[in-house]
Formats: structure tokens, sequence, C-alpha cells
């Protein structure tokens, strides 16, 4: 072996620009493979970071003039889905998110992007704050206190890592929420265009007249078989 080694340095040497190109290809190719694999790897091949995500489904709507599909729904649609989809047993439970984006107050303020949605959302997901609460119900009723919950991120960020922020106010906007919960480093939500970093209930919801809004389809919606 030692040998055959000896006389494949030997040749590389004597043909340097072959050995080059050969080179070269390889680690093309091992680096095309080594991205490929870093977007394959999350996205077909390690399971979502949430209980069963294979009874997960999202449901969207389709536009049949135009064949558009994947398009979002409206709140109102949106409770009209997951009445039907829960009468007819087909779904455990059923939630539905908007994104949105405001301004976090402090001596550095800060543009974050935020997730209105149904109170059942992590229940759904089957995911539970790392500290305090989900949303309950209640937190969906209108006029209900305002309440957010934060991404670990956010949490070390801005408020470094102390379990005291459950509780506390914070100023979105210029209105104030009350933080009920963080949610584990693990959890990630969307991404579009950055990661989501607060969640609100319906009733904390910026735009108050959404539940009555048909004709505004903002809402992804995703149920569990």
């Amino acid at each position: 072996m030692v040998s055959d080694i000896r006389f494949a340095v030997r040749m590389m040497a004597r043909h340097r620009l072959f050995t080059a190109v050969a080179l070269t290809v390889l680690a093309l190719g091992i680096g095309a493979n080594a991205a490929i694999f870093t977007v394959v790897n999350p996205l077909l091949l390690r399971p979502l970071p949430f209980h069963d995500p294979e009874r997960l489904t999202v449901i969207s709507a389709i536009r049949t003039q135009d064949a558009q599909t994947a398009l979002p729904l409206s709140l109102p649609e949106f409770f009209d889905v997951r009445e039907q989809g829960l009468q007819d047993l087909a779904f455990d439970g059923m939630s539905a998110w908007a994104l949105g984006r405001f301004n976090l107050a402090g001596d550095e303020p800060e543009s974050v992007q935020y997730a209105a949605t149904t109170s059942d959302l992590f229940s759904v997901l089957g995911v539970a704050p790392a500290l305090g609460r989900r949303f309950v119900a209640d937190d969906d009723r209108p006029g209900a206190p305002a309440v957010a919950i934060l991404s670990a991120s956010l949490w070390r960020r801005r408020f470094g890592s102390t379990p005291s922020v459950v509780g506390a106010s914070v100023t979105f906007d210029g209105r104030r929420f009350q933080v009920v919960g963080v949610m584990p480093p693990a959890f990630r939500f969307l991404n579009y265009q950055q990661d989501t970093e607060v969640w609100l209930p319906l009733g904390s919801d910026l735009f108050a007249d959404r539940r009555y809004a048909r004709g505004v389809r903002q809402m992804g919606v995703v149920g569990r078989l």
C-alpha cells in the first residue's frame, strides 16, 4: 500500500494540471453536497420540533378563478373552517396566526416581528413555554388584558435572561403588554422575513377588527389531525 501511495504522489506531482483540476472538482462536489444537506436535513430529514409532527398540516385556500393555491384565510373564514373541521372530527385542534411588526420601547428601540395568534396555537403545535404559561381562551376575548409571550432570543437580548420578566410589562408601539411566558431556546415558529419574537393572543391583536374583516386574508392556519 505504501508503494502505491508513493506512486500516486509521484504521478500527481508529474501531472500537476490534472491534479489541480481533479482536486477542484472534488472540492466543489463535497461543498455542493454539504450545502444541499444543510438545507435538506432540517426541511426533510430532521423531524419538526413539535409533538407528533406527522399529525400537523397547514391549511390554505385555493382561488379557482386563476388556480392560485396556498392562499391565506381571513379570520372569519378560519372560524368557519375550524368549526367544520372539529364537527367532522377530522381535527383535534386548529389555530391561526398573522404576522406584523412593531417597535419595542427602551434605551435602544428595536423593531421586532410578532404573530397575532389564536390562544391555542402552542397546544396545537404541542409546545410549552420554558417560563410562565401558554395563552388561555380568555386571552382571545375582545377587551382582554394585553398579554404577550416572548422568544428566548428576545428575552436574552433585551431582558438579560431574568426570570422576573414573567409578570413584567413591556411597551410595544406605545402600548403596554404583560409578559406571561417565554418560549424555549430551540423553538422556532416563522422566520419570514425574520424570526418571530413576540406572540400576542387575539384579544391583544393590534388589528382589533380582524375578527370581522372577512376580506382581509392574512391568516396562516395549522391543524392537528
